[in-house]
């Protein structure tokens, strides 16, 4: 090898070196080990009821019982399967969005809000669709070959959909965290202006949850990877024909600690924030927005036997930013938060709901509770970290 040529290979090994070594080069390698080994996994198993290994889910715990670890389902015939999910009708749950005396609001998207709408909408892809298209399957002409068939081999790049699929999620009632009530010193502190993104606000030597740490909490931990989790939705042909669906529900209980705490590190118990009140609003069912009062997560299946309340200030104030097209409306203090989170019709909503993609279908209202409180004297000093 001439002298030039291997001058040049020790100065591409010494950049090579320097690049692996990186935060950068180890954050890709992170994201090529979660992203990439279950796809292998996947593509190269022989069978469509394989069942793949435990992956990492980026935005904290998520449901993977049917859809990234099922369990061994039993050998049914075609119709035995059909006759456990036939299909049936939902057009009489969903008869209040045509009534016309309800107003229409035309959605107001702003770039952000259709962003945010873009990247849920494409997470469902590939995994969290794959109960919906074996639904799909189990009512179509290929139903003999979905249940008996071997796997797709190498060219595989979802999660297959496979009778193990089939099963919805498991949603038990779950009951909200008692929280001793604040005393009014506790509670009466002026407001803290949390700064945009991942910046953390202090209160002496207190810190306070970030604001990128709380839009993922409701994005994330509530809404879209929990309440309106896909894999309940079921394969909808038409209002008249759903098979499998389930009504929206909470799968598991929401913690902020999952999505604000620095990655590897526990929150010490000054720092620790309890989830004491999470309610849904209604905004098509009543005549004026309604919430519903109850000791449990949310339960579609179960509003009737709610109680309802008209809005507070701050839900109205809440409410009024999430028609104007924010999807957070945050009030924060140093021993307690109150958040107002949109939820809004993506692509997937709009097979059962006739309204426009993006609109606001209802509402989450949130208390978050520092535990233990700290005393703070009103006018505390608020720094930016």
């Amino acid at each position: 090898m001439q002298p030039t040529c291997q001058l040049l290979v020790c100065w591409r090994c010494v950049i090579a070196s320097k690049f692996l070594k990186s935060r950068i080069a180890r954050r890709l390698l992170v994201l090529l080990a979660v992203v990439a080994l279950p796809v292998v996994y996947w593509s190269f198993s022989t069978s469509a009821n394989a069942e793949p290994p435990k992956v990492v889910i980026p935005f904290g715990p998520f449901p993977t019982t049917v859809l990234i670890n099922p369990k061994p389902v039993e050998k049914l015939t075609v119709e035995q399967w059909r006759n456990r999910y036939p299909f049936r009708s939902i057009r009489s749950r969903l008869a209040y969005e045509t009534s016309a005396t309800k107003p229409r609001t035309k959605p107001n998207l702003r770039p952000s809000t259709i962003q945010r709408l873009v990247l849920d909408e494409m997470m469902i892809i590939g995994v969290t669709d794959v109960r919906q298209r074996s639904l799909a399957m189990l009512h179509s002409a290929k139903a003999e070959e979905f249940v008996k068939r071997p796997g797709l081999g190498i060219g595989r790049i979802m999660i297959p959909a496979s009778p193990s699929r089939l099963p919805e999620p498991n949603a038990p009632p779950l009951q909200m965290v008692t929280v001793p009530p604040l005393v009014p010193s506790a509670g009466s502190a002026e407001t803290v202006l949390l700064p945009a993104g991942k910046a953390q606000a202090q209160v002496g030597n207190q810190r306070m949850p970030s604001k990128y740490g709380l839009v993922n909490f409701h994005r994330y931990g509530t809404s879209r990877q929990n309440f309106l989790f896909p894999g309940r939705f079921g394969y909808v042909k038409d209002l008249d024909h759903v098979a499998g669906f389930g009504s929206h529900k909470f799968l598991r209980q929401p913690k902020l600690s999952h999505f604000d705490t620095p990655r590897g590190k526990t929150p010490p118990e000054k720092e620790t924030w309890l989830l004491s009140r999470l309610e849904l609003v209604s905004l098509l069912k009543h005549d004026k927005p309604r919430v519903y009062v109850s000791d449990h997560l949310p339960d579609l299946e179960k509003l009737d036997e709610f109680k309802t309340r008209p809005l507070t200030e701050h839900e109205s104030r809440g409410l009024a930013k999430l028609y104007d097209g924010e999807d957070l409306m945050i009030e924060a203090r140093p021993n307690l938060i109150h958040m107002v989170g949109s939820l809004r019709a993506s692509k997937q909503c709009l097979q059962c709901h006739e309204v426009e993609r993006g609109t606001l279908l209802g509402a989450f209202t949130y208390e978050l509770q520092r535990d233990p409180p700290i005393v703070e004297p009103i006018g505390t000093r608020v720094s930016i970290r």
